[in-house]
């Protein structure tokens, strides 16, 4: 990889007289999602490098409703790579993404990527050559 796993903020749990707060560890993402083909292979969503915080945006859930409160502005679409791997786990290509990718699902022949920021579904056929 191109950057380093460290955990870059541990996070905390704290309790006082108002409740309990937690807030997660922030740390680099490595993937978003993994999936496998009827053949074993494992396709992996890889991260390339790690958005910025321009591009990233920020989201805020409360009771199941989401709120945009900054829009990510992505210039160069240089974040995500599909890497596929034999099932011994021998690398055996990638395939370099032109667009977001929040998760990574097989079904038949067919590979399903999602983007969540524009509510798209990308749709591709897995060709064995012979």
């Amino acid at each position: 990889m191109n950057y380093k796993t460290d955990v870059l903020d541990p996070g905390f749990v704290k309790q006082d007289e108002k409740g309990t707060g937690i807030q997660s560890p922030n740390m680099n993402m490595v993937s978003f999602g993994v999936a496998a083909d009827p053949s074993g292979r494992i396709w992996v969503n890889t991260f390339l490098r790690q958005m910025t915080r321009e591009e990233e945006g920020a989201r805020v859930s409360v009771g199941g409703a989401t709120r945009v409160v900054r829009e990510s502005k992505i210039e160069k679409m240089d974040i995500h790579t599909l890497e596929i791997f034999s099932p011994d786990g021998i690398l055996l290509g990638s395939i370099p993404l032109n667009h977001l990718a929040h998760g990574v699902r097989i079904f038949g022949d067919s590979l399903f990527i999602w983007e969540r920021n524009n509510a798209i579904i990308y749709q591709y056929r897995i060709v064995t050559q012979p």
